[in-house]
């Protein structure tokens, strides 16, 4: 299980990406431990600020076939986007349950199947071809979306 203290923010690849300036990639990834935190949690990424305007983060291929629980926060692959700059999603993207496995999106108050809290909308991409699989339940307390829990 990756678990994150009471001030730290827990994702499966990365907890926290802080001023991020340039294109950043996270490929071809399969996560199948549990992500749980106090703040913000991701299936993915727990909390990414983008410092720049040009800079994109890009998910490709890759899936979340676990649990994903934050006490505030929570989202199958981000658990916060915020700021300047895009997320694009490419390939198939899924938040799945796995054989006999359960997967759960769980959280206080911004829970999304897919993304917890956006900052800015229209920083949100999907490509054309590309396949975005939400299969999961999604709790929490108010601002729950099947994809993003606010924006």
């Amino acid at each position: 299980m990756a678990r994150g203290d009471e001030s730290a923010y827990a994702g499966g690849v990365i907890g926290y990406i802080s001023q991020l300036s340039s294109d950043s990639y996270v490929k071809n990834t399969l996560i199948e431990c549990p992500i749980e935190g106090t703040k913000v949690v991701g299936g993915l990424i727990g909390y990414s600020h983008i410092a720049s305007d040009s800079a994109t983060l890009h998910i490709e291929n890759s899936s979340v076939a676990s649990i994903v629980i934050g006490d505030n926060i929570a989202g199958g692959f981000v658990g916060s986007f915020d700021q300047a700059g895009q997320l694009n999603f490419s390939g198939k993207c899924n938040v799945m349950v796995m054989e006999e496995g359960t997967v759960d999106v769980r959280g206080g108050d911004c829970v999304g199947g897919m993304i917890g809290v956006i900052s800015t909308p229209n920083a949100l991409s999907v490509d054309n071809q590309s396949l975005i699989h939400i299969s999961t339940n999604v709790s929490g307390r108010e601002l729950v979306g099947g994809l993003v829990g606010d924006m």
